[in-house]
C-alpha cells in the first residue's frame, strides 16, 4: 500500500481535478437557471410596457401573459388552478368576496399563449377602479381574471381595497425554481465529485500494487484501500462543492446584470473567467497585506487559468448527457496521472533506502 503521505499527495492531484471538473457538473441545472433569468429579464420588460399590450389586447391579456409566466417559472399559474380570490363591493356597498377558477382548457391556453390568448370569455376586472385609482390602471397587482358573464354584475370600488399578488406569486416562483435547481445541482457535485475521486484512487491504486505484485490484494487490503478511497473521495468532494459555490455566486451576478442567457459551453467558459477573476482578486488582496509586488504572482494566476482552459476542453464542449464522455476522458487521464505519480514515488522511497 502506498504511504499516508503520498494519499496525501493524490488528494492534491484530486483537488486539481476539480478545478478542470467541477464547472461541468450541474451545468444542466445552471443552464436551466440561465433559462429562468432570461424570462425574468422578459417579465420585467413586459411589466414595464403592460400599456401597450392592453391597448391592444385588453386588460386580460395583463394576467393572461403573467399565468403564462409564471408557469414557465415552474408556478401553477397565479394559482388560477385552485382559483384565486379577490373584494369587490356591491351597489349596496356591501363588501363581497369572489373567486375566479380557470378550466384547464382556459388555462392551458394562457400557458401557452399568454397576452396573445384568443377570447377566453374572461376578462381583466380592476379592483380598485381605474377611474378612482388611475395610478393603479396598468399595475397588474390591481388586476383579475372574471367570467364575462358576471363581470357586468361586479361594481367598482369606490374605496381602496386590497390587491391581488400576481407579482409576488411570480416572484416566489422564480426563487423557489431557482433555489431547487441550485440545490440539485450543489447534490449532483456533491454525488459525482466524490465518485470520482474515490473510484479514481481505488481503481489506479488496485492496478498499481497488482502490477507489481499479482497476489498482493487480500479483504484487509481492500477494505483498507477503499476506507482511503473514501478519503480522498471526500476530498473530491469538499473542493468541488467549494469552488462551484464560488462559481455559482459569480455566474449568478452574471445572470442578473446581464440579459443574455448562456448555454451549457457558455457557462463552463464563464466558470473558467471566474474562477481565473477569484484568483487576481486573491493575489491582490495577498500582496497588499504582505505589501509586495503582484505582478509575479498575477504571472502566475494567469498560467494557471491559460492551463485550466487547455485541461478543461475536453469537458466544455461536451453537454447534456455527452458529458459522460468529457468525464470519462478526464477520468482515463486521472488515472494514468497518478499510476506515473505512485511510481515516482516508489522510487523516490527506493533512492532513499
Amino acid at each position: 500500500m502506498i504511504e499516508h503521505s503520498d494519499i496525501e499527495n493524490v488528494s492534491l492531484i484530486s483537488i486539481g481535478e476539480q478545478f478542470i471538473l467541477a464547472k461541468s457538473y450541474n451545468t444542466s441545472q445552471l443552464l436551466s437557471i440561465s433559462e429562468r433569468f432570461g424570462i425574468w429579464h422578459d417579465y420585467h420588460h413586459f411589466i414595464g410596457s403592460v400599456e401597450n399590450h392592453v391597448k391592444t389586447r385588453g386588460w386580460h391579456s395583463v394576467v393572461g401573459e403573467m399565468i403564462k409566466i409564471d408557469f414557465q417559472l415552474g408556478g401553477d399559474g397565479l394559482g388560477y388552478a385552485k382559483g384565486v380570490e379577490f373584494h369587490f363591493f356591491d351597489a349596496s356597498m356591501e363588501k363581497n368576496t369572489m373567486v375566479t377558477t380557470l378550466s384547464e382548457t382556459t388555462l392551458q391556453q394562457y400557458a401557452l399563449e399568454g397576452k396573445n390568448a384568443l377570447f377566453t370569455g374572461y376578462q381583466g376586472h380592476h379592483i380598485n377602479n381605474k377611474a378612482n385609482y388611475p395610478e393603479m390602471k396598468y399595475d397588474p397587482d390591481n388586476l383579475v381574471l372574471v367570467n364575462n358573464t358576471t363581470h357586468d354584475l361586479i361594481e367598482n370600488n369606490p374605496t381602496l381595497l386590497p390587491k391581488v399578488n400576481n407579482t409576488g406569486k411570480v416572484k416566489r416562483s422564480f426563487d423557489r425554481g431557482n433555489f431547487g435547481q441550485f440545490a440539485l445541482g450543489m447534490l449532483l457535485t456533491g454525488v459525482f465529485g466524490f465518485l470520482f475521486g474515490f473510484l479514481a484512487h481505488f481503481v489506479s491504486v488496485y492496478i498499481y500494487q497488482k502490477k507489481r505484485i499479482p497476489n498482493y490484494w487480500d479483504s484487509e487490503r481492500m477494505a483498507e484501500l477503499a476506507k482511503q478511497s473514501a478519503f480522498v473521495g471526500l476530498t473530491s468532494m469538499g473542493f468541488a462543492l467549494i469552488i462551484n459555490i464560488l462559481g455559482y455566486l459569480g455566474i449568478l451576478l452574471v445572470f442578473t446584470v446581464s440579459k443574455i442567457s448562456f448555454d451549457e459551453t457558455g457557462i463552463q467558459f464563464l466558470f473558467i473567467g471566474i474562477y481565473a477573476l477569484y484568483g487576481i482578486v486573491g493575489v491582490l488582496i495577498n500582496s497588499a497585506i504582505k505589501r509586495e509586488s503582484p505582478v509575479i504572482n498575477l504571472f502566475v494566476v494567469a498560467g494557471f487559468s491559460l492551463i485550466t482552459i487547455v485541461v478543461s476542453l475536453p469537458t466544455v464542449f461536451f453537454t447534456g448527457v455527452s458529458k459522460l464522455i468529457g468525464w470519462m476522458i478526464c477520468y482515463g487521464v486521472s488515472i494514468f496521472i497518478r499510476l506515473n505519480a505512485m511510481k515516482k514515488s516508489d522510487l523516490k522511497i527506493q533512492e532513499s533506502r
